[in-house]
């Protein structure tokens, strides 16, 4: 059985005093039926609250209630002490103006069975000094209703504790504080959610929390979530602790600051599922930042926003203890500083542990991240790193993976990063900021027991340690290493590395720098696949070696660098124990003993393996030598080094006790002294080899050795003496320019091999001094024959044998680089046993003789020799090589072109083909068009004056009339002229041009720039017709750069024009004769071959031209469409060149006659541009040539009279024309304008600017 007791009047009230106001109780209402009759059973409590009543008498206050209601609700009004409700499912609410203080007691207390409620919508104020503000407690279910408590406060709260709430009832516990809360000597807000079988526990609050003790406390042991929303700062000796023994999750989100003073600032402890950190602005604590603690099955997140701070001990340590946990993941956005760590993580769970960074982390280390379940580690920093007294990041892993990424610096007073894999994953390091460790490693790797492992740095950075970087996998994967910054070690090796696993693979970029106080690289290779080393950068030993490396797997070394190696010792020793190849393959690079003095320093040592030494670079050795390969006699590997053209080797070069080869191959053209070779002498550079040969590129061998050379392929040129000299398709290329080689034993030619010889006019050869057999089995002879004449018959003996032995077999073939020449070889010349050679003219075969048809020239006696057409491309050079085909045998000219090769004989022909004459034709045919045109706009002018039309013609000068003022507003009707006919006008119109015609596959390109004007004088002759007369000059520039040749040309001009009316028609038309003075240059350039031609001679160009227009108007437009023809005669004079006396020209007078058809539209219209008449103005039209477009000139060699045409430059078959200019008018009197023209085809591009300006005389 239940009582519910109210009190009537103001309420339930007990006072903040030792008496209460029990004046009119009575019994409003029982439980379950009962009534106050019933309750004798209770009447010693009644009685004494009687004895209560009495006992308040004299000077006892009694106040009046400030709640009033009827069980279980409640409005609370007024202010008053510290009161109490005890109601069963209460629900108290409060009005305006409410508010309680009290001193020691609790201001305002709730409680009861059931869902226990206060709301305050009113900003109420509830003050205790010494107890709570605000108490609200659920003491359990009510029957069948769960027990719960739900607090909203909107006005501030300040007590020993601000809020205390407390639910032993299965329902939630919920709290809203939208106002400050204060706890002065506990807690700031305390909630306990202790029913095991409970629902959530919620905590929002909006402004701040102040306590002495903790800010925000909660504890949940039911099973649903355990949530804390601070909108606003929260401080207390803790500021917030959250602890979740239910099986829900646990969150906890700051908006403001938040700061423990003697403890954590944020302590979260989680037995549940899921444990949820983030904040938005700063967190410190006197200990730790933020603490979280998971248990449960779960996963942990801590994201924050601003800084951490762990005055103490860490910035954020989280942990997931139970060994079932998921992920727990660590994210900061703000600046992280501890005392001890500045972020602690440990992830005992399953799940993978991140930790990524964004601000800078620091303490006595930096970060220290822990995965010691079954998932992987990954670290991802943004900004800096920093520990203090110990490492900068410190990274372990049992589970799988290992990852750990910088993005910024790091730094720590021992190891700069400090990674080790004991699980059975991979570890990678990817560094992109600098790396320092202070008394231990930048960088400290280990796998101890997983796969690969895998370290790179970015360029511009550097990793410093004591030793740079040392990198260890005790795993069953693959090394890879990839240096693109600089590692420094300062007391040990810039980088240790070792691999018990399958291949290493070790990079330095380009631009890289690894250097060691000891080594600069050291790595023990015991796995089962190749060790691989390219050094693209700087690799420096400053005490010993730039690279010390050993392997004792299966599987070879490789070393490729185009970097520089160097050490204080040996520059690279590279040691097998595993029996395989060493191969070193120095590029565009260096590998030096820098400063090594001891017997044993060289550049490069091997041992334990065959050693395959390319050499591409700088070998430069110490007191040792240049290389050492291995000396034990019990291996005698078979060692090889490859010599290329770019090598540069310094020192000895001490090979294995094997059958050692010296090879020389790549690319470009080396040289080589004979003399560094030895097989016993130790005075010798190269020692100990057995087998040289040539494998590929070009080299030339000086000085002696008695050894035999093998050429595999490439080429062998000098004048060194050899053993023997054996050639298995490579090219032995006699001497240097012209001289001779001496093999001192057999000269044996293979199949695909190739004997190349230089002679030269005057009788001289390359020359192969053998005192052994000559093998000439299957071989192509090769003749590159010098410039110069060449007689009919020389013999060269290109192969000078000994007098004992003889000569087997016969070239399989027979070349030269001369188009005309063929060589012709017999092998028993000289004393009987020379192979002679000797040059002829190159013969057609022919069965009829002497004809010279089928591509052949005529010879004496029927002999038909190939002519110099058959390697003509074009026309023109073919007309040439004719006129050559005809010289006389012992002309200079002919015996420079007989000495071509094809692509010289076409220089040639193109050379001497006078070209410039032909397309000079053809730039005075195209530049009658401006003059004409000139001639054309004034006669439209003086057809549309005061139109808009007549605004784009010449400058004109009239007298007795302004009525020709260009941009008059009055517009022509198409049908009168509208202005009154001025009696004279002079005009002028100047002109400058500068054009592109493209070449053909017969003439090349040409360039034209002009300059000039035209100027007349006309007059009206009857109603609407103008009569006139024209002059002019015109100054121009021709290059055709391909041919070396200029011209210079200057014309005069003088003709008649006349224009007028036709009905609606207008006609116009004229005549012009121009005078052409012309200057030529050229240069006739080929090989071998230099000469200097000029000419002078004059040239007419007469024409006649003439269109019809139909002038009308189309919407404020003056328009003209118009059809015009021209037809355009070139006379050139005859001239002769003057220069060199070999190939100069003659030119007969020839003519070009060319017809022009033009179709197209004017377009005018003239506006005001505030006081000004303006007048735009555009033509566009379509031109058509037609007759010799293509220019031609007849020509003839002036030493032999020997004729031949040759064609210029074509002009544009269809072309389009653009016109566009802006006149206006400057005064009454006065004009100017200005204007663009174009001529646009697929070969010609021609350009013009003209400028007009218009003078109206009285």
């Amino acid at each position: 059985m239940q009582l519910a007791l109210v009190f009537s009047g103001p309420g339930r009230i007990v006072r903040d005093r030792t008496c209460g106001d029990l004046r009119g109780m009575q019994s409003r209402r029982g439980v379950k039926g009962e009534t106050m009759s019933k309750l004798s059973a209770r009447l010693p409590v009644l009685l004494s609250m009687l004895v209560a009543a009495a006992a308040c008498t004299g000077g006892s206050q009694y106040a009046y209630a400030d709640c009033t209601g009827t069980a279980p609700n409640f409005e609370c009004s007024g202010s008053s002490g510290a009161q109490t409700i005890k109601a069963d499912n209460a629900t108290v609410e409060t009005l305006p103006g409410f508010s309680v203080s009290a001193t020691d007691k609790t201001a305002l207390a709730i409680s009861g069975k059931g869902q226990v409620s206060f709301s305050d919508a009113n900003a109420s104020s509830l003050t205790s000094v010494l107890e709570t503000a605000l108490s609200v407690s659920s003491t359990g279910n009510d029957g069948s209703t769960p027990g719960g408590v739900d607090v909203t406060t909107n006005g501030s709260l300040s007590g020993g504790i601000g809020i205390d709430a407390t639910n032993y009832g299965t329902g939630a516990l919920s709290i809203d504080a939208l106002g400050a809360i204060e706890g002065t000597s506990g807690n700031g807000i305390t909630a306990l959610n202790r029913n095991a079988n409970g629902g959530a526990l919620s905590i929002v609050s909006q402004e701040t929390v102040v306590a002495k003790r903790t800010g925000i406390s909660a504890t949940n042991y039911g099973t649903g979530p355990l949530t804390i929303d601070a909108g606003a700062g929260v401080s207390g000796e803790t500021g917030i602790q959250a602890v979740n023994r239910g099986s829900g999750t646990l969150t906890v989100d700051t908006h403001g600051p938040v700061s423990g003073t003697l403890y954590n600032g944020i302590t979260a402890t989680s037995y549940g599922t899921d444990l949820s950190i983030t904040t938005e602005d700063a967190i410190s604590g006197a200990i730790t930042g933020i603490k979280a603690s998971n248990f449960g099955l779960g996963s942990t997140r801590i994201e924050t926003g601003g800084t951490v701070d762990g005055l103490s001990a860490h910035g954020i340590e989280a942990i997931n203890e139970n060994a079932n946990s998921n992920s727990l993941t660590v994210i900061t956005k703000g600046a992280v500083t501890a005392s001890q760590t500045g972020i602690s993580a440990t992830n005992h769970g399953k799940g993978p542990l991140t930790v990524q960074t964004m601000s800078a982390v620091s303490g006595e280390t930096g970060i220290d991240a822990a995965s010691e379940g079954a998932g992987s580690l990954s670290i991802d920093t943004g900004g800096t790193v920093t520990g203090t007294s110990s490492n900068g990041i410190t990274a372990e892993t049992y589970g799988t993976d290992l990852s750990v990424t910088t993005k910024d610096t790091v730094t720590g007073a021992r190891a700069g990063i400090a990674a080790t894999n004991y699980g059975t994953g991979t570890l990678t390091i990817d560094t992109r900021g600098d790396v320092t460790g202070t008394s231990g490693s930048g960088i400290q790797a280990s796998n101890t027991a997983g796969t690969d492992l895998s370290v790179s740095t970015a360029g511009g950075t550097t990793v410093s340690g004591q030793t740079g970087l040392i990198a260890n996998n005790g795993g069953s994967g693959a090394l890879n290493l990839d240096i693109a910054g600089n590692i420094e070690g300062t007391a040990a090796e810039g980088i240790s590395a070792a691999n018990s696993g399958t291949t290493s693979t070790i990079s330095t970029q380009s631009g890289s720098s690894v250097r060691g106080a000891t080594t600069g690289m050291r790595t023990v290779h015991d796995g089962s696949g190749a060790l691989a080393l390219d050094i693209a950068g700087t690799l420096e030993g400053l005490g010993g070696e730039g690279l010390y490396a050993t392997s004792s797997g299966p599987e070879a070394i490789a070393l490729n660098t185009t970097g520089n190696i160097s050490g204080t010792t040996d520059g690279v020793y590279l040691g097998h124990g595993g029996g395989g190849a060493i191969n070193v393959d120095i590029g565009s690079g260096s590998i030096v003993s820098s400063s090594g003095t001891g017997a044993d320093d060289f550049a490069i040592e091997t041992s334990g393996g065959r050693t395959n030494l390319v050499v591409k670079g700088t070998l430069n050795g110490g007191a040792g030598g240049a290389a050492k390969f291995d000396r034990s006699e019990i291996n005698a590997f078979s060692d090889r080094m490859e010599l290329h053209p770019t090598a540069a080797v310094t020192g000895k070069v001490l090979a294995g006790p094997g059958i050692d080869t010296l090879a020389f191959a790549g690319g470009g053209h080396g040289t080589f002294d004979l003399d560094d070779i030895d097989t016993g002498d130790r005075t010798k550079q190269f020692q100990e080899f057995e087998i040289f040969q040539i494998d590929s590129g070009t080299w030339s061998f000086d000085g002696t050795t008695p050894y035999t050379f093998t050429l595999n392929g490439g080429t062998l040129k000098g004048t060194g003496t050899f053993g023997e000299l054996i050639s298995n398709g490579g090219t032995i290329s006699l001497g240097n320019s012209i001289g001779s080689m001496t093999i001192n034993g057999d000269l044996t030619l293979s199949r695909g091999s190739v004997f190349e010889v230089e002679v030269d006019a005057n009788g001289r050869n390359d020359t192969a001094i053998v005192n052994g057999a000559v093998n000439l089995t299957g071989a192509t002879l090769r003749v590159l024959a010098k410039k110069g004449s060449y007689r009919t018959r020389t013999n060269y003996t290109i192969i000078q044998n000994d007098g004992s032995d003889a000569v087997n077999g016969k070239f399989a073939k027979l070349e030269t680089n001369y188009a005309f020449l063929t060589p012709s070889v017999v092998y028993d010349g000289g004393d009987g046993n020379d192979v002679v050679l000797t040059l002829l003219r190159t013969v057609v075969p022919t069965t009829t003789g002497g004809s010279g048809g089928g591509g052949g020239a005529s010879g004496p006696g029927g002999v038909t020799y190939l002519s110099f057409c058959s390697v003509a491309e074009t026309k023109n050079q073919c007309n040439v090589a004719e006129g050559l085909d005809a010289f006389p045998a012992d002309n200079a000219l002919f015996y420079s072109a007989l000495t071509q090769t094809e692509e010289g004989a076409r220089e040639a022909f193109n050379a001497l083909s006078g070209e410039i004459h032909a397309t000079v034709a053809g730039t005075l045919v195209d530049d009658s068009r401006y003059a004409r045109e000139a001639v054309m706009g004034r006669l439209m002018q003086a057809n549309h004056r005061g139109g808009a039309l007549g605004s784009s013609g010449p400058i004109v000068a009239s007298y007795g009339n302004q009525a020709m003022m260009l941009g008059g507003l009055d517009l022509y009707d198409g049908k009168a002229l509208l202005d009154a006919p001025a009696p004279l006008a002079f005009w002028t119109q100047g002109f400058g041009a500068w054009g592109d015609f493209g070449g053909n596959k017969n003439a090349a390109s040409a360039d034209r720039n002009l300059g000039g004007f035209i100027s007349g004088m006309d007059a009206d002759v009857g109603d609407s017709w103008r009569v006139g007369v024209a002059t002019g000059a015109s100054f121009s520039d021709v290059s055709v750069d391909q041919r070396y040749s200029t011209a210079n040309v200057q014309s005069y001009y003088l003709g008649g024009y006349a224009g007028g009316m036709a009905g609606d028609f207008a006609l116009r038309g004229g005549g012009l004769w121009a005078w052409s003075e012309v200057d030529t240059s050229r240069a006739v350039v080929f090989p071998g071959f230099y000469e200097r031609q000029n000419a002078s001679y004059d040239a007419d160009t007469g024409q006649l031209f003439g269109e019809v227009a139909y002038p009308t108007q189309m919407g404020g437009f003056d328009l003209e469409p118009f059809a015009g023809l021209a037809y355009v005669s070139v006379e050139s004079g005859s001239f002769k060149e003057k220069g060199g006396a070999e190939a100069s020209l003659r030119g007969k007078d020839v003519s070009q006659d060319v017809g022009y058809t033009s179709l197209g539209l004017r377009a005018a219209k003239t506006v005001m541009w505030g006081n000004t008449a303006v007048t735009p103005h555009v033509e566009a039209a379509w031109l058509h040539a037609f007759n010799d477009v293509t220019p031609d000139a007849s020509l003839a060699f002036a030493t032999t009279g020997t004729g031949f045409d040759v064609s210029g430059v074509p002009l544009a078959e269809d072309s389009a024309l653009l016109d566009a200019g802006l006149d206006f008018a400057v005064s009454d009197r006065l004009s100017a304008g200005f204007s663009y023209s174009g001529q646009f085809a697929d070969n010609v591009s021609d350009n013009a600017v003209k400028g007009r300006l218009t003078w109206l005389f009285n």
